[in-house]
């Protein structure tokens, strides 16, 4: 374990954990933090001073609330970011400040005050738990438009591409376990790093709602997407004899259970042991269900008792049916295979199946 968490934790250790809302293990609130704003002048005055022992001192007082400003209106995670001292954030984002909070004067959040200051990796940090480039202040100016050195613009084009999702620790990286006292904490099997909330890469689920397209929740982060993330391509494979659990995305594989599959999703992961996917047609191998291959999904509207298009990667929406969709099995009885393909929408017409049909199951032993 290294140092700062050793720190952060032996300090921390005095205090009583509950889970918190999101499923992370943290301090319980209090209702009398909102009420005065002493503790947190002791604690943006400890990170004023760089004094980590008494940061960390005060990070573990019971009533604690580190998104609540001082008596001067300063924000502990804003101040923190000022100290260009990745500790002083790390120890706010594990006690689960805002990463996208922002100072109510001013209206400048962490995030542009790490991109002004040049700071890459506590940008890097913020982005990681839910900091947007596009929260602009009270003058109309957003992290994206300070970018003073090529590590901040890495960063803005590794978000546009990604979101807080492309700056998540790699699948595996993270997993639950116990300390001598038996008080849970997330346990970084790279770094040695342990913590007490749940590390974002950790806090997706999945949401499903009749007559709506599948999403996927980041409860750290706030990120919503429709497609797997990530984090969530697991498959528990038997290898000869052995239980493993493989990650398509990364190619990564590890015998002990992933710290990112919530409860719901590990019993689903666990039904479609050894399940894959290969299509003759094109000769291609998936670990992904085909289904969720298709970047268009049909969804049936009951108000309207219509069904309109869906896409998953792009957010768009259409009530016309999209020309991948739209293949129909006409019958042919003169023709040399009784029946044949014809798509209204491009017209085109073919003998064999459409690609996305072809697609065969297994599950036998790896």
């Amino acid at each position: 374990m290294n140092l700062r968490a050793i720190c952060l934790l032996s300090a921390l250790c005095v205090c009583s954990f509950v889970p918190a809302s999101n499923g992370a293990w943290g301090s319980s609130p209090s209702t009398a933090a909102s009420k005065n704003n002493k503790l947190t002048d002791k604690l943006v005055e400890n990170i004023v001073k760089k004094n980590f022992d008494g940061f960390a001192k005060e990070l573990a007082s019971p009533d604690m609330d580190v998104n609540q400003p001082d008596s001067k209106g300063r924000m502990p995670l804003l101040e923190a970011v000022k100290t260009k001292d990745i500790k002083f954030v790390d120890g706010l984002l594990q006690y689960r400040a805002l990463a996208a909070s922002v100072d109510p004067a001013t209206g400048t959040n962490p995030l542009m005050e790490a991109f002004k200051l040049g700071l890459t990796e506590v940008g890097r940090h913020l982005l990681a738990y839910g900091a947007d480039i596009n929260t602009a202040n009270k003058a109309g100016q957003k992290p994206r438009d300070f970018a003073p050195n090529k590590g901040i613009k890495e960063l803005i084009e590794k978000f546009d591409d990604g979101g807080p999702a492309a700056f998540e620790d790699e699948p595996g990286t993270w997993f639950y376990t116990n300390n001598e006292n038996g008080i849970p904490y997330w346990y970084n099997r790279h770094t040695t790093e342990a913590r007490w909330n749940m590390p974002p890469s950790c806090a997706w689920q999945k949401v499903e709602v009749q007559h709506q397209p599948t999403r996927y929740v980041n409860y750290v982060t706030g990120q919503t997407m429709h497609t797997l993330p990530n984090a969530l391509a697991w498959r528990l494979l038997n290898r000869q004899g052995l239980d493993v659990w493989f990650n398509w995305r990364s190619n990564h594989t590890q015998s002990d259970i992933p710290g990112e599959l919530p409860a719901s999703m590990l019993e689903e992961a666990k039904a479609m042991k050894n399940v894959r996917w290969y299509n003759p047609r094109i000769n291609k191998h998936s670990w992904e269900n085909p289904d969720e291959l298709l970047e268009w999904k049909p969804v049936y509207n009951p108000e309207q008792d219509a069904t309109f298009y869906f896409n998953v990667r792009t957010g768009e929406s259409t009530w016309d049916q999209p020309p991948e969709l739209a293949w129909v099995k006409v019958d042919d009885n003169a023709g040399p295979w009784a029946h044949f393909w014809w798509n209204p929408k491009t017209g085109e017409k073919q003998w064999h199946d459409p690609d996305h049909k072809t697609w065969e199951r297994h599950n036998s032993d790896l």
